[in-house]
């Protein structure tokens, strides 16, 4: 017996040699096996006998069906889009379906990630869809996953078609365990560990500082933020006013932007040195006490603890020094007629530069010693000559302090 076949229809993607009419001859038997088809397709068959005379006429032709057999895996899988929290995976059915796709398995695993995650980033999920795509959500954001499908018929499952994709970056997470350290009246180091969650490459660091308080007479500009830049996990912050609160703050950027910040962290610089004390001036001055009047510094730098006076006489000589807390001091029991000078600066953590003046106590009457005899005549254009000498006058005197009554 000769047996023709020739495929007739086929849900798979086939060559030309599947509609090619194709023959096997078997002998002393009534059936056979016809091998190496493609499921589920449809084919032609007939069967003619031979005896010595030769081949008589075929049968009619048979329309036949193969069943169901195990699906190629699915093609062109590829992720078409992406965002920080999800993937949208599309693919086309199996060149080779070997019958009819009913659904297909969707698993996808956690492989990458900068993030700090917990187990389940790698356990894999799976999830049973009818149609050629699938949108998968609430991933990590840039990080790597695998995803396999497989294609299922009413015969069975297929082998996976697998690719990677990679979920875009998203703005980081605050900076951690933000620190001060190394304070100065005009500096200070502040550091800080990358955030927990990174969301991507972080391309820089931005730090915040605006004044907040301050006992020195600052500008305006003290309250207005200003914000640096850097690559770097620390940052010395200089040229800062002394004894002054300050307020800074640091955020991370990756590609999708600024995260959020840290939380506030309030810096106080130390104390310096002050400016001198402003306005000084001298008080009442009479012939024993000299009085000196002054204000607070400009720039106090700090908490004044006090000011220190000295007064030094004509020789150089330390009359006396003081401290104060108050903005007067007079100086008593000094001599009658000398030039003292003076100098006060404000105490802080150290002295400020001195302001130095002079000044000279009030003369007291002249008492004239005199061993000779004052004499008087007139003149015979009748005026009164009067004639003195002078041996000793304390204090000194001179023709000009004289007076005539």
């Amino acid at each position: 017996y000769r047996i023709e076949y020739s495929g007739v229809e086929s849900t798979s993607s086939v060559d030309s040699s599947f509609n090619k009419v194709q023959d096997v001859t078997v002998y002393n038997v009534t059936s056979t096996f016809l091998t190496g088809l493609v499921p589920f397709s449809t084919y032609n068959i007939t069967v003619s006998a031979t005896t010595s005379v030769g081949e008589g006429p075929p049968s009619s032709v048979s329309v036949l069906m193969t069943e169901e057999g195990t699906p190629s895996a699915p093609s062109d899988l590829t992720v078409t889009n992406r965002t920080s929290t999800s993937l949208w995976v599309e693919w086309q059915p199996p060149l080779f379906p070997h019958g009819i796709i009913e659904h297909y398995l969707v698993t996808f695993t956690g492989v990458e990630t900068l993030n700090t995650v917990n187990e389940s980033f790698y356990n894999t999920s799976e999830d049973m869809v009818s149609s050629t795509s699938i949108h998968l959500y609430g991933l990590e954001p840039y990080s790597v996953y695998e995803v396999t499908v497989r294609a299922v018929n009413g015969f069975g499952v297929s082998d996976e078609a697998v690719t990677t994709g990679r979920t875009q970056e998203d703005v980081p997470a605050a900076p951690v365990g933000v620190t001060v350290t190394d304070v100065t009246s005009t500096s200070f180091n502040i550091s800080w560990m990358v955030p927990s969650i990174l969301n991507g490459f972080i391309s820089l660091y931005e730090i915040t500082i605006v004044g907040v308080d301050s006992v020195n007479p600052v500008p305006p500009q003290f309250y207005e933020s200003v914000t640096l830049n850097t690559t770097e996990t620390a940052e010395m912050l200089v040229n800062l006013i002394s004894y002054s609160t300050y307020q800074v703050q640091v955020r991370a950027k990756t590609a999708a932007g600024f995260g959020v910040y840290s939380l506030r962290k309030d810096v106080e610089t130390l104390e310096d040195i002050p400016s001198p004390p402003a306005s000084v001036s001298l008080g009442n001055v009479t012939l024993d006490v000299v009085e000196i009047l002054w204000n607070p510094p400009v720039w106090p730098n700090g908490i004044i603890r006090y000011y220190y006076l000295k007064l030094i006489g004509p020789t150089g000589y330390l009359v006396t020094s003081e401290n104060t807390t108050s903005l007067e001091v007079a100086f008593k029991n000094l001599e009658p007629f000398t030039t003292y000078k003076l100098s006060i600066c404000a105490f802080t953590i150290a002295c400020s530069e001195n302001v130095n003046l002079t000044a000279t106590t009030l003369g007291e009457i002249p008492r004239i010693v005199s061993n000779n005899e004052t004499s008087v005549s007139v003149s015979r254009d009748d005026s009164i000559v009067l004639s003195f000498s002078i041996t000793q006058a304390v204090p000194p005197v001179t023709p000009d302090d004289i007076v005539w009554t």
